[in-house]
């Protein structure tokens, strides 16, 4: 599975937004610090908008603000909400799927059950927490699964990075 480019830049405008919480940011602002053209991210500021996840200001001094802290808006919800389809298999949802396996496959629950662990652990991270340093993250990739590392300090806004990706999702 691989997330779109959409949802990626759903999630880097909201890390943005949520890395200056206290400021009304103009889309362009938002663009510039992604490196990404204006046009692409006009279509997924007003997805995130139509969601919930962000409102704007209207008028001089106007421009987009997280509509929620960033401690209640997670990783899980997002992907969610921008994903078109989430399905793995065709059998997730089309009911006229003619599997040949007919009942003997047990691919779909174990399917299943992997994308239901994939949403749990995208549950347990908030935008705030996409702000915490490499530290923490390199520390909660060698931890034991379900345990938490101790909690690191934020990293200030002036020094949240956004690598630039070209249209074919690399780096």
């Amino acid at each position: 599975m691989q997330l779109t480019l959409y949802t990626d830049y759903a999630l880097r405008v909201l890390v943005h937004l949520a890395s200056r919480e206290s400021e009304v940011v103009t889309v362009q602002d938002v663009a510039n610090a992604l490196g990404v053209s204006r046009n692409h991210l006009v279509k997924v500021v007003h997805h995130l908008g139509l969601m919930g996840l962000i409102h704007s200001v209207r008028g001089k001094g106007g421009g987009i603000a997280l509509a929620r802290p960033a401690e209640e808006i997670s990783m899980a919800e997002v992907v969610r909400l921008m994903e078109k389809n989430l399905d793995l298999l065709e059998c997730f949802h089309n009911e006229d799927y003619n599997c040949r396996a007919n009942g003997a496959c047990n691919l779909k629950s174990a399917l299943r059950i992997a994308q239901d662990s994939f949403f749990a652990a995208l549950g347990r991270f908030t935008l705030r927490d996409l702000l915490r340093p490499a530290a923490y993250w390199h520390e909660m990739s060698h931890s034991e699964p379900g345990l938490a590392p101790v909690a690191a300090p934020l990293l200030p806004e002036s020094i949240v990075f956004f690598p630039r990706r070209n249209s074919l999702g690399g780096n």
